[in-house]
């Protein structure tokens, strides 16, 4: 069958090369590999293995002649349907790996189960780099605004956007893999401008006494800049949503999705919650000096 394969291979090549700018000796080794690969009738076996030790405790555990007396031996095992869902998967590997517990040197192996550690090694490094980027930013945010309420101000729009991310992430069953990792600390870092804008300009009016409306005309200024930052933000990294790798694609979902929810809460959560403190301040004012008795 290779040898029948080989020659239509070959002459679609040539031809293909013939027609194109390319110059047909560039081509020659990759021919020969086609050839060594139809033509070859003997598969590799555990003997060809041994040359690659990495590779073979990769899919079969201990390197054989590693322990004396023992020899390795190689079971493919066929599901009786597919697995077409993360969990499904997660189901089979976990069951299987404790089927073969007892077995000493039994390695689950396949590229389910690679891709089960992958996720599940970046699950589990998640919470770290989430905490280091948010660790960063909290502690520059306070040495920059010095009161533990702006900080917390600032940060409500990102802690918005990162939940209503979550939910988005539930509802349509997207996961976290090895590139859309990224977009929780790329959210916290990108998310929280907004945020900061918002108390500074905060802190601006009540500096100069300007109140609830002055702050409110301040916001306003400020919105139509705010809404194309944030634009350009989903924009940029929302067009990788449309590549044709599916885990960069997720990656520009993830970020947009959180983006677009980091604005929301700014404009919808922050923006009240300042406005309503600048009222009260006033009124907080106005209760004082009523009360300031003549001189």
């Amino acid at each position: 069958l290779g040898s029948k394969m080989l020659s239509p291979t070959a002459a679609s090549i040539d031809a293909a090369v013939g027609e194109s700018i390319f110059d047909p000796s560039a081509f020659a080794d990759y021919k020969q590999f086609l050839r060594r690969l139809l033509t070859n009738t003997d598969g590799p076996t555990l003997e060809t293995l041994d040359r690659y030790p990495d590779l073979q405790t990769l899919l079969v555990g201990t390197p054989r002649g590693q322990h004396a007396g023992q020899s390795s031996t190689v079971a493919l095992l066929t599901l009786n349907r597919n697995i077409e869902s993360a969990n499904e998967r997660e189901a089979m590997v976990v069951n299987t790996r404790a089927a073969l517990r007892e077995i000493p040197g039994a390695t689950l192996t396949g590229l389910s189960v690679v891709g089960y550690d992958v996720e599940r090694s970046v699950r589990r490094d998640l919470p770290l780099v989430v905490g280091l980027a948010l660790g960063a930013v909290v502690i520059l945010l306070f040495l920059s605004l010095r009161s533990a309420r702006a900080l917390a101000l600032a940060l409500l729009p990102v802690a918005f956007g990162v939940l209503c991310l979550l939910g988005y992430m539930s509802l349509t069953g997207e996961r976290f893999n090895l590139v859309n990792t990224v977009a929780i600390p790329l959210l916290i870092g990108v998310g929280v401008d907004y945020g900061i804008f918002e108390v500074s300009m905060s802190e601006q009016a009540r500096v100069g006494g300007e109140g609830a409306e002055g702050l409110l005309t301040r916001i306003e200024a400020s919105l139509h800049a705010m809404l194309i930052s944030a634009t350009t933000n989903i924009i940029g990294f929302g067009s990788l949503a449309f590549t044709s790798t599916p885990a960069v694609a997720s990656m520009g979902r993830v970020i947009a999705v959180g983006v677009a929810a980091s604005v929301c809460g700014t404009l919808l959560m922050l923006a009240p919650i300042l406005i309503t403190l600048a009222r009260k301040r006033e009124q907080r004012g106005e209760r004082e000096g009523a009360v300031r008795p003549l001189s």
